[in-house]
């Protein structure tokens, strides 16, 4: 008998620092003022990913995370992050073989 064992992992594209926060403020849609006000720039992207997906992965593993739509595309979650003292949901998808995929890197700040 084979038995698979899967291990989570996150997975956020660096594409969603590089080519949407980090352009122009209407395309960012207000993304860009929040990241800069954070102190980030585009030269950040590559701290930003491994940080969204080091902290998204711990807050699923420990089921911190809020359930959303379930549509064609999948399972969608809501993951808050904290930036430099600053709390905020990140999206989430629930992918295959314990995956979860960033779809949204500011989803609304926590109100703790």
């Amino acid at each position: 008998m084979l038995v698979k064992f899967w291990s989570a992992f996150a997975e956020c594209d660096l594409r969603k620092f590089t080519e949407y926060i980090f352009t122009d403020s209407k395309k960012s849609k207000g993304k860009l003022a929040i990241s800069e006000s954070l102190g980030y720039n585009k030269n950040d992207s590559n701290i930003l990913k491994e940080e969204y997906e080091k902290q998204a992965l711990n807050e699923y593993l420990s089921g911190n995370y809020t359930l959303k739509d379930l549509d064609k595309n999948g399972q969608q979650l809501a993951i808050a992050i904290s930036l430099k003292g600053k709390r905020f949901f990140t999206g989430w998808m629930i992918e295959p073989e314990g995956k979860i995929r960033a779809t949204t890197p500011f989803g609304g700040w926590v109100n703790d």
